[in-house]
């Protein structure tokens, strides 16, 4: 059944999200990409947050700040309206798929990336889009005909179908993003702030939030999570990776060995590369 949480699925979920947040996730960083948004006049947050909602279409700064989740909204209002004056929709989304193509051909060399983009495809086109605006949004865009941006598309549907299963797992559970992103960077192994110092939240409501998950015995003094509080958050991802489930039974009808197999050799090359920075296969909260 789809959405079960077998070890199998959860495994398969997991496994898909290694694969495809390093390619996806270096359009965050790739300066091919950042390069066009600075011809169109945007800056990085700027080209940020227009880019990845344009895909939704031009919506308010509030419907995107709701939809990423995790961003201090006072901060999103000024900059995706000030990007949207500068660029209409289809330019900016445009300079996104371009530049990662360009970026892509530049991380993988003379890999053929065909192959992984064409096994990944019916597996990004399996989701489930009710409830997950992002992806939807991407699911009405056409599909690349150029491998590599066709590869970026596919691991970006995965990466995107993931995230919004997320939030609605911790808002679900009542969760702040602040204390969402704590538990996280702790069950990542790193330290608290370090990722959400990009959501610019500001440093008192942290430190207020972070109290009060020591008060409540989520984080010890020394900053790690206690048992209970690494609990909690495992709980988490395991309820996200049982919500992929429409993409995990796909990879399992395509042969999910063969489609892993395919995709995660390229992702090893961008990380290789430096085009993302943190590897995914670190951040399972395993060792904690």
């Amino acid at each position: 059944m789809a959405g079960t949480a077998s070890t199998t699925a959860v495994s398969v979920a997991r496994r898909l999200w290694d694969v495809s947040e390093p390619i996806a996730g270096s359009v965050y960083f790739a300066p091919e990409v950042q390069q066009r948004y600075e011809a169109l006049g945007l800056s990085y947050p700027e080209g940020y947050f227009w880019s990845r909602s344009a895909a939704m279409g031009t919506l308010t700064p509030s419907a995107v700040s709701a939809t990423f989740a995790v961003f201090n909204p006072d901060i999103v209002r000024p900059l995706l309206s000030a990007a949207q004056a500068k660029a209409d929709r289809e330019t900016v989304l445009e300079a996104r798929r371009r530049g990662m193509g360009e970026a892509l051909r530049r991380m993988l060399g003379d890999l053929d990336v065909r192959p992984a983009a064409d096994a990944l495809r019916p597996v990004a086109e399996a989701g489930e889009p009710h409830g997950r605006p992002l992806y939807a949004g991407l699911r009405d865009l056409p599909w690349p005909d150029d491998a590599h941006q066709a590869l970026f598309f596919a691991c970006d549907l995965v990466r995107e179908y993931r995230s919004d299963g997320h939030v609605a797992v911790w808002t679900s559970l009542g969760w702040h993003p602040i204390e969402v992103m704590a538990l996280t960077e702790l069950f990542w192994g790193m330290s608290i702030g370090t990722h959400m110092r990009t959501r610019v939240w500001p440093h008192e409501r942290v430190g207020e939030v972070v109290a009060d998950l020591r008060a409540r015995g989520l984080i010890e003094d020394d900053d790690r999570l206690t048992a209970e509080g690494l609990g909690l958050r495992r709980d988490i991802e395991e309820r996200t990776d049982a919500a992929m489930g429409a993409m995990v039974d796909a990879a399992e009808r395509e042969g999910a060995e063969r489609v892993l197999g395919l995709v995660r050799p390229l992702a090893r090359r961008v990380l290789e590369a430096g085009g993302y920075p943190i590897d995914p296969e670190t951040q399972r909260g395993l060792n904690r």
